[in-house]
């Protein structure tokens, strides 16, 4: 059996499906690093997600509790929009403790600045875990579904021969 001989029975064997202009080793292929893609992306976003956001929670309840570093970290902050560095991203990261500061501070309702921080922060946490958990109990499906939504386009691309 030389090589000639193998390549033409994969040949035969690949082609033998309902498409025969379609070369379906190179579809596999495409799909192969179209799923391995995803995978790591979504990989790359859960390591995000575990990392920053209780880097984010300390340094809000670092912000809320702690009156001098509260005064020195929005001078930063305002030297830091003033020259545009950075603007969006420190801004977002305290946005749910300065709320919660200036809402306990108008409020006179006898709450603290952690009480409305807390409310507002275990939404979005359940938020997040449950889009978390969708994610990680979900992969295989959502991988499944980038790679049916792809395949129609690879088809025309490989079957265009």
């Amino acid at each position: 059996m030389s090589v000639d001989e193998i390549v033409d029975g994969l040949d035969e064997r690949t082609s033998a499906g309902t498409h025969d202009d379609i070369d379906w080793m190179s579809y596999k292929t495409y799909t192969d690093v179209i799923s391995r893609i995803t995978r790591t992306i979504m990989l790359l976003l859960i390591y995000l997600i575990v990392i920053l956001v209780p880097l984010i929670i300390s340094l809000e309840i670092i912000y809320i509790c702690f009156p001098v570093i509260r005064e020195k970290m929005d001078e930063f902050i305002i030297k830091v929009e003033g020259k545009g560095i950075a603007h969006k991203a420190l801004g977002f990261s305290l946005k749910d403790a300065k709320k919660a500061v200036e809402v306990a501070a108008t409020i006179k309702t006898g709450r603290s600045a952690l009480y409305y921080y807390t409310v507002n922060k275990v939404k979005s946490i359940m938020f997040l875990a449950y889009i978390l958990a969708w994610v990680l109990l979900g992969a295989t499906d959502l991988i499944d579904m980038v790679v049916r939504l792809t395949s129609g386009l690879f088809e025309i691309v490989i079957g265009a021969d």
